[in-house]
């Protein structure tokens, strides 16, 4: 604040003048920093105050559920006619102020299962509780802008705060219901956390931690797949000789391997082999065959053999392979992967070979050989959960014992309540893409009265080369990012699909099919009207009823890159 002074006699006296425009932004500046430092921790208040009240009240509802089936030998059908029951099987859960409640239930099922979720109205906080679950911690998830859907992917115990299992499903906290998953048979997942291989029963879908270490699940929706390599787990060493059935050995070292069975990434088992040079080892070499005899291959296929390892080699060369055979064994081709592999962890490893040559009969897979081994040479290696399927990527292990097993596909709808076939806007937080050669992944599809929109239209791949159709690129002619992002897509009727990374639009267009009709159900991921394109791992599908504007895009990208806070 400036002064005037004035002197008179032997005093001077001071005037004070008003403020300068610098200090009241000064003071304006800090005024407003202020009060965002207090919104902000209102809103913190606010959210843990919301949060505590749904806990609380998951807490009863879990206690008067349990209660009234014991009572009862089935679950009320209905909590949400209060404060007046109707009937008599029916019950009213106390809630907290602000909170709702949304509940289904099936008694007919074996065991009896319900759903219920509480959301309060002035966070939009949620938390979804079943009867295989305990009370949970509840989540901010719905994305900003009212999507008609939002599809995060959960395990079906636990949802948010850990769980018990490794299978679940999409759940919408917007319908409130989950996706409607098809598939008959049994599947598994890896989930790197744990280095371990889990079983899933079907009609559901694998689910693991995010893979890049932020919140939330992801799941894999995979095109069915057949395992040719029988005992593939090496789970049965009928003669106790330390080398699991179903395996063979080569060698042209002087010494002889050392064959063991350890704690293994599926099942009880994994084989392991161990060798260390002797006198006269030069340049030699040991294999472990896992081999398939089977009538199963023939010329101008794709094939691709995985096998979980673990463990070191010293001073000597380590690789797996594929060998193409005609029917008198005799070697047509090999494709071969150099591998290093970690002492500590798991990893899985893939090799492929693609257009099989002609006369193929049979595949030979070595998952294990060790060559330019020397005199000092080492190596202590084990592997497991191996597999041997058609096609030019690798898909989840399928378990098998004395013969080939087939896993379907995974099959998702969701409902299409709320959407329209005439503009719209999918949003998908993933990560890379396995896919068929086309280039397609992470799609979302239905069938319109005379047109449909479906993978090829709308959908956002990893593919880390460029993907065109019809002269047009999807990202200006540049390389996809590899790894975990926020992709998307929109379409309008009588413009271009324009798509999305990470909140940045490509400037490349798509021209789409424009549809006339919206059918009762939407393909997450795979399709059955002929468009075969499998994404994974998926962690949230986002819809929305318009064709946000760019600047929407990127506001719907920052909020839910990171999966439910």
């Amino acid at each position: 604040m400036n002064t005037n002074k004035k002197i008179t006699g032997a005093f001077i006296i001071t005037k004070p003048s008003a403020f300068t425009i610098v200090e009241l932004l000064v003071v304006i500046v800090i005024i407003a920093i202020l009060a965002i430092i207090t919104i902000v921790a209102y809103n913190g208040i606010t959210t843990r105050a919301a949060n505590a009240s749904i806990q609380s009240d998951l807490v009863n509802a879990s206690n008067v559920l349990r209660m009234y089936q014991v009572d009862n030998t089935k679950y009320p059908d209905s909590v949400t006619d209060c404060p007046n029951p109707s009937s008599s099987s029916n019950i009213c859960l106390k809630l907290s102020s602000n909170n709702t409640a949304s509940y289904n239930v099936n008694n007919s099922s074996t065991p009896q299962s319900y759903n219920l979720t509480i959301t309060n109205s002035t966070t939009n906080n949620l938390a979804v509780l079943t009867n295989d679950s305990k009370p949970l911690t509840p989540a901010n998830t719905i994305a900003p802008l009212s999507p008609v859907a939002d599809w995060l992917a959960i395990p079906s115990s636990n949802h948010y705060s850990g769980y018990t299992d490794h299978y679940g499903n999409f759940y919408d906290p917007i319908s409130k219901s989950y996706a409607t998953v098809t598939r008959s048979t049994p599947k598994t997942i890896y989930d790197p956390t744990t280095q371990h291989i889990y079983d899933v029963p079907p009609n559901t879908l694998g689910i693991r931690p995010r893979s890049d270490g932020k919140s939330g699940y992801e799941a894999e929706i995979e095109e069915g797949r057949t395992n040719y390599l029988t005992n593939s787990s090496f789970e049965t060493d009928s003669n106790s000789d330390g080398l699991a059935d179903s395996l063979s050995t080569f060698k042209t070292v002087n010494g002889t391997p050392n064959m063991t069975r350890l704690m293994g990434v599926h099942g009880n088992y994994s084989q392991n082999t161990q060798y260390t040079g002797v006198a006269g080892d030069s340049n030699n070499e040991t294999r472990v065959l896992v081999h398939q005899s089977s009538t199963g291959f023939s010329a101008g296929e794709n094939v691709t053999g995985s096998v979980y390892i673990k463990g070191s080699v010293n001073n000597c060369v380590l690789d797996i392979y594929l060998s193409a055979r005609d029917s008198s064994y005799n070697q047509l081709g090999v494709s071969s992967l150099t591998i290093t592999p970690s002492s500590t962890s798991w990893n899985r490893y893939t090799v492929s070979y693609s257009n099989l040559p002609t006369g193929t009969a049979m595949i030979y897979f070595n998952t294990i050989h060790v060559t330019s081994l020397d005199a000092g040479d080492s190596y202590n290696l084990s592997f497991d959960a191996a597999q041997l399927e058609k096609g030019a990527f690798a898909t989840s292990y399928i378990p098998t014992t004395s013969a080939a097993v087939t896993r379907n596909a995974d099959m998702v709808t969701v409902p299409t309540t709320g959407w329209s076939a005439s503009t719209g806007t999918f949003m998908v937080v993933a990560g890379d893409s396995v896919h068929r050669s086309s280039g397609v992944g992470y799609s979302l599809g239905w069938n319109g009265s005379n047109s449909y929109i479906n993978a090829y239209d709308i959908n956002m791949s990893a593919y880390f080369d460029v993907y065109t159709q019809g002269g047009s690129d999807r990202n200006n002619g540049k390389a996809l990012p590899v790894g975990y992002h926020t992709r998307g897509s929109r379409w309008n009727t009588g413009t271009p699909v324009r798509s999305f990374v990470d909140g940045s639009p490509g400037t490349g267009n798509l021209n789409s099919i424009d549809p006339s009709g919206m059918s009762s159900s939407a393909y997450l991921g795979a399709s059955s009207f002929g468009v075969n394109s499998f994404g994974g791992p998926i962690q949230r599908l986002t819809i929305y009823k318009t064709a946000l504007s760019d600047t929407d895009i990127t506001t719907v990208t920052s909020a839910i890159k990171d999966g439910p806070q």
